[in-house]
């Protein structure tokens, strides 16, 4: 039989070896907790790209993510975006009574935040490009 001290102290390395563990599988991330490359499908006008002064914007997700447009240091409206959710498409033509009536003429740059859907904007992520309008 083992001494008491011995088992004590046995006992005392499993329960931190079980607590730690518990709290590691606690702190497990449902997503992504970095960014992933092909989570944007694409951007349009690229980075360095040239459009029309009221050309369009859109960024295509993949399915079950979602996002939004801050362009020129201006948030743009969810109901000035036209998104369809389950293809992970956002679309921005500047026009009356938008955020933005036109791109101005030279670079205009875009931020991007965006998060899957299943967690929520409180888990979101940014890219930021710039684009050139004509």
């Amino acid at each position: 039989m083992m001494p008491t001290a011995v088992r004590r102290s046995i006992i005392g390395v499993l329960l931190l070896v079980v607590a730690g563990s518990v709290f590691g599988l606690t702190r497990l991330s449902s997503g992504p907790s970095q960014p992933v490359d092909t989570i944007i499908e694409s951007i349009s006008p690229d980075n360095g790209q040239s459009t029309l002064q009221q050309g369009q914007v859109s960024v295509d997700l993949l399915s079950g993510w979602d996002g939004r447009l801050t362009i020129d240091q201006k948030q743009i409206p969810d109901d000035q975006v036209v998104k369809v959710r389950e293809q992970g498409t956002l679309k921005f033509q500047p026009g009356p009574r938008k955020a933005l009536e036109y791109f101005p003429a030279g670079q205009n740059c875009v931020i991007l935040t965006y998060w899957q859907l299943a967690t929520g904007p409180e888990q979101s992520f940014q890219k930021q490009w710039c684009f050139t309008a004509l």
